[in-house]
């Protein structure tokens, strides 16, 4: 034997020891530690041997082809011997004496008195079979009944009949295969139902010991798994069974109830008044105060007190404990739905707290009810978390109702088609530039929820989101209001969405991509140009003309916006015009940073193509969209922003724009009927067009049609509403300065008229 190292030795005793095991194998002085002895002879080794080399020699496959084929021809048969077939024991027993079937003896005992002895006699074996049996009650299924008897265990073998026999076998094979497998099967099946069990015994050990073992496992292997069958029905039958139950014909409980003994049932004589409460009929209360908890059905509307009667429509309304009688859910109950294991519930309570935010947000419940805001936050954040899509798609569109505004940047929007929003506004409460961690969570929520939402890592949250979760396309526009509602905040929270690894390179290169999917059944928004992506760097680049050359060299979304623009895939819908109304816009905050003039002259043909096509086909009436309206307003304002940059680069336009545009929606504007503001983006647009030019050439006829356009009842009347709003803008802005308006916005979120809608207003004066 080898020495094994020893505790207390070294490495290098241990190398040592190594050097002298390798040694001592390289010269085969190392014995083993066991040694086999076989107890064959030579020549039945060396059979066995032969006989092993020639079973490798073949492949398995065809060892399995001829398994049933090659048989051998020379098989000594040993002598036929007649066996004796034993009589199987009959499985019932019967009394001998009394003989099968057993005779029916007469009662001596009956008197003669009542009629014939006979007649008594029958009516009494009449009423004994009449009698049900215990048993009778016992449904019997032929095929599970197993009759056991006590049997020699040397004869139990033999005893096995061929029904049972055929039950066992399969009904295909599994290793055959081709067209001729089901004959073939069908043969050997018939060959061992007439084969007793010895003799399959014995055939199946002689095939064991001729065929290879790696065979045999393989065919084991090869043998399909039987079928778990149950007891259970499908679920469609469950559900025809449930249909075909007349409800109408059911009795209820109450008149289960008024059956005659219905009191002396097995525990039945004492009412427990509390558990059959629920059963009784829900009673409509009435308003006792003038001020009560308010109840939402699941659109986010307030609920009246109380309904008359309860239909199919609101049944589902009164699926609540407290105030059974009341419809609709309180805040307090969807806060606890909002934190069920059941998924729908989960979904329908923050959905609901979604559709409550986006209407208070409109000011539809100021003085109505106190939403509590800081309370919703941390209920929507926790739920934020959650990765499954319908969770995550209701708790993003929670927090987006919660601090994004739709009327907002909708205001802000159109003031980019007046010439007036390149300037946006900062909502912010303050301009501290770090987080003050001494104040807690909830502290920062009453101050400013927008900061303590960037407090609880959100960015990385949105990120994820985008990067590893994929959501579909709503998801991903709640996504990207959220960011552009912090962008618009202060100087910390915009530096900490630029300082957030890869979340603003992820959101260019999946949707503000240079080269798009144009898969008309794709339903994933990546690898499509989103027009809330565009328009979250626009806002971002408009903080800092250092920013905006930055995130343009840094990304080179030029090109993708040059694509948008000129391809005409974009101008032949709806969400492409839109999508090219904001890449306009960003063009003309470049161009006032004086960074993209140098794709204007790429853009030229393709510009002078889209002017050309609004002034053929877009009107200044009422049946004209507000998407067309933008989008040839955003074209004007983007040429003015080039002309006062750079006053050569628009000449090819001026035939276009002075001969055939100037005086065609400026004729409209004086024969105008109608008020619409967001209409007015045209001549508004138009007319900024037009003061640029002036700066750089004296057009007589540009003045002419100004005179025209003061003095003509189109202008007026618009004159005249527009007189009505200031009067009214002035009396809110002697209730409210813009100080309380702005903390109106940021913190309470309860004021109709936020800052950036009176900014709005103010500027179309």
């Amino acid at each position: 034997m080898y020495a094994r190292p020893k505790p207390g030795e070294t490495e290098e005793d241990i190398l040592r020891l190594q050097k002298e095991f390798e040694k001592n194998t390289a010269e085969n002085k190392l014995k083993p530690a066991a040694t086999v002895i076989s107890n064959k002879t030579k020549d039945e080794t060396k059979k066995s041997i032969v006989q092993k080399d020639e079973v490798n020699e073949f492949d398995i496959n065809e060892q399995l082809a001829n398994t049933f084929e090659d048989v051998p021809s020379n098989i000594n048969l040993k002598n036929i011997i007649e066996k004796k077939s034993e009589t199987p024991q009959s499985l019932f027993k019967f009394n001998k004496g009394k003989g099968f079937p057993q005779a029916k003896r007469r009662d001596l005992t009956v008197d003669s008195g009542k009629g014939s002895i006979f007649a008594q006699q029958m009516k009494k074996l009449k009423k004994e079979e009449n009698i049900p049996m215990e048993t009778d009650t016992i449904p019997i299924d032929i095929e599970t009944i197993v009759i056991k008897e006590k049997t020699d265990p040397s004869t139990s073998k033999t005893n096995v009949s061929t029904s049972s026999k055929s039950e066992h076998l399969p009904s295909e094979s599994s290793i055959l295969s081709g067209s001729e497998s089901k004959s073939i099967h069908q043969e050997n099946l018939n060959i061992i139902k007439n084969m007793t069990q010895e003799e399959l015994n014995d055939e199946r050990e002689k095939l064991i010991s001729m065929m290879d073992p790696a065979i045999i496992q393989f065919l084991r292997s090869r043998k399909k798994k039987d079928v778990i069958k149950t007891r259970n029905l499908p679920i469609s039958e469950q559900n025809k069974a449930g249909e075909d139950m007349n409800v109408e014909e059911m009795e209820t409980t109450a008149d289960i109830l008024t059956q005659p003994m219905a009191d002396r049932w097995l525990n039945f004589d004492v009412v427990e008044a509390n558990k059959l409460a629920w059963m009784k009929n829900i009673d409509i209360p009435k308003m006792k105060a003038d001020k009560f908890e308010a109840r939402f059905d699941f659109e986010g509307w307030i609920l009246p007190y109380s309904q008359p009667e309860i239909n199919e429509k609101n049944r589902t309304l009164y699926h609540h404990g407290e105030e059974s009688g009341r419809p609709g859910y309180t805040l307090q109950e969807l806060f606890q739905l909002s934190r069920s294991s059941v998924i729908q519930q989960k979904i329908i309570a923050i959905n609901t707290i979604a559709n409550i935010l986006a209407l208070n947000s409109t000011g539809i419940y100021d003085g109505i009810i106190d939403v509590p805001i800081e309370q919703i936050f941390f209920v929507i954040r926790f739920c934020l978390d959650d990765n499954t899509p319908g969770v995550l798609n209701a708790s993003i569109k929670a927090m987006r109702n919660l601090i994004f505004s739709q009327v907002d940047e909708t205001c802000l929007d159109s003031l980019l088609g007046f010439g007036l929003g390149l300037t946006q506004p900062v909502l912010s409460v303050d301009n501290e530039m770090e987080d003050d961690y001494t104040v807690n969570d909830q502290q920062l929520a009453e101050k400013n929820i927008v900061e303590c939402l960037a407090r609880t890592d959100i960015l990385t949250r949105i990120r994820y989101i985008i990067n590893t979760v994929k959501p579909p396309l709503e998801t991903i526009v709640y996504c990207m209001d959220i960011l552009i509602r912090l962008a618009r905040d202060s100087e910390f929270i915009l530096n900490k969405i630029l300082e957030c690894e890869s979340l603003i390179e992820n959101i260019i290169s999946n949707f503000i991509p240079q080269v798009f999917n144009q898969d008309k059944n794709s339903t994933s928004p990546y690898g499509l140009p989103l027009l809330q992506a565009v328009k979250l760097i626009r806002i971002i680049s408009s903080r800092s003309k250092s920013l905006a050359e930055k995130i343009t060299k840094k990304y080179r979304i030029l090109e993708s916006i040059v694509l948008y623009i000129s391809n005409d895939v974009f101008s032949s819908n709806v969400n492409g015009l839109k999508l090219q109304t904001e890449c306009m816009h960003f063009l003309s905050l470049l161009v006032h940073y004086g960074l993209s003039l140098d794709y204007f002259s790429v853009l030229q043909p393709i510009l002078l193509n889209l002017l050309d096509y609004h002034f053929k086909n877009t009107n200044l009436d009422m049946t004209t969209t507000y998407i067309r309206i933008g989008h040839v307003s955003s074209l004007l304002i983007f040429l003015s922003a080039v002309i006062k940059q750079n006053y050569s680069l628009i000449l090819p336009f001026l035939p276009l724009l002075m001969q055939h545009c100037w005086p065609k929606w400026s004729s409209q504007l004086c024969n105008l009927k109608e008020y619409a503001c967001g209409k007015l983006q045209l001549p508004a647009s138009l007319i900024c067009c037009m003061t640029a030019l002036r700066r750089y050439q004296h057009i007589a006829e540009v003045d002419t049609v100004v005179l025209n356009i003061i003095n003509s009842e189109g202008f007026k009347m618009v004159t005249d509403k527009i007189t009505i709003y200031k009067a009214s803008i002035w009396r809110l802005a002697e209730r409210m300065d813009l100080v309380k308006l702005r903390l109106l916005m940021n913190r309470d979120f309860k004021s109709k008229v936020t800052m950036t809608t009176a900014v709005s207003m103010l500027s179309k004066l």
